[in-house]
Order: structure tokens, then C-alpha cells, then sequence
């Protein structure tokens, strides 16, 4: 008896989760920070002007996030945009299904595999929407990423 119910359960997971998971790409993404060439930043998605079109470098943060301008992700995006590249950076933290792979404050991570796929959503949806984009060039589309990104 205690098999087909834990079995039920996870079906019912299973079934439940995709749509959730939509939902949640499409926030850490609206959330996205941007860094456009010439130091103006950051952005979101939605304020990238479309005057010009430019190439891309989708930047995926590690496990603590973005964090603030001082953090290692700011820095990176602000010098890749110092090279004329329009930066993207996904806020995978702003996605509420999303565990916790890391604690800045006690420096301890680990590994938690589904953490993983989250981000080739992620990856996956940024991808759409920056082809699709205005301002993006139709040519150059690099992605980068540190720790967990």
C-alpha cells in the first residue's frame, strides 16, 4: 500500500512542477540585471533600449547570487560591457522554487543536482527572448558563468 501511494505522489510531482518551474524562468529573467557598453547600468531587460543593435553575453551568476555592485558579478558584467557587449545576467535567486546551493555568510555550499537544471531553464529562456530582442545583433550570443553558473 505505502509503494503506490509514494508512487502517486511523485507523479503528482512531476505533473505539477513543469508549469511552476515556466512561471518561475520567466521571473529571473524579468529580473535580470543588464550592463550595456558604454558603463550605463545596471538595467533590467525591459529598459534596453533598442536604438542599436549589439552583441550579447548572457552572464550567469554563481551560487550566492548577484548580489550588490561591489560583488564579483557586477564587476564582471560592468568590464565584458567595458568591451562593447550588451550583458545580460539572469537572477536565478528570484525564482521561488529554487533551493539554496550556498550561504555567503558561513562561505559553505554544496551540491544540489536539480539546481543544475534550473539553470539550463534559465539558459534556455534567456536565449529565446534575447534572439527575439531588438537590439540584439542576430550574430554574436556568448555565454559565461562562474561557480555555479
Amino acid at each position: 500500500m505505502t509503494r503506490p501511494l509514494i508512487l502517486l505522489c511523485a507523479l503528482f510531482v512531476l505533473i505539477l512542477s513543469p508549469a511552476a518551474r515556466a512561471d518561475d524562468v520567466a521571473t529571473s529573467y524579468a529580473r535580470a540585471v543588464v550592463y550595456l557598453p558604454g558603463g550605463r547600468g545596471p538595467i533590467t531587460p525591459a529598459d534596453i533600449p533598442a536604438t542599436r543593435k549589439l552583441p550579447v553575453v548572457l552572464l550567469l551568476h554563481g551560487c550566492a547570487g548577484i548580489g550588490s555592485r561591489e560583488q564579483d558579478a557586477h564587476k564582471w558584467a560592468a568590464h565584458i560591457a567595458s568591451a562593447g557587449y550588451l550583458v545580460v545576467m539572469p537572477d536565478s535567486l528570484a525564482r521561488s522554487d529554487r533551493p539554496a546551493s550556498c550561504d555567503r555568510k558561513t562561505r559553505s555550499a554544496a551540491m544540489f543536482p536539480g539546481v543544475f537544471e534550473l539553470r539550463r531553464g534559465e539558459v534556455r529562456y534567456a536565449i529565446e527572448h534575447i534572439r527575439g530582442a531588438p537590439w540584439f545583433d542576430g550574430r554574436t550570443l556568448a555565454l559565461m558563468g562562474y561557480s555555479e553558473g
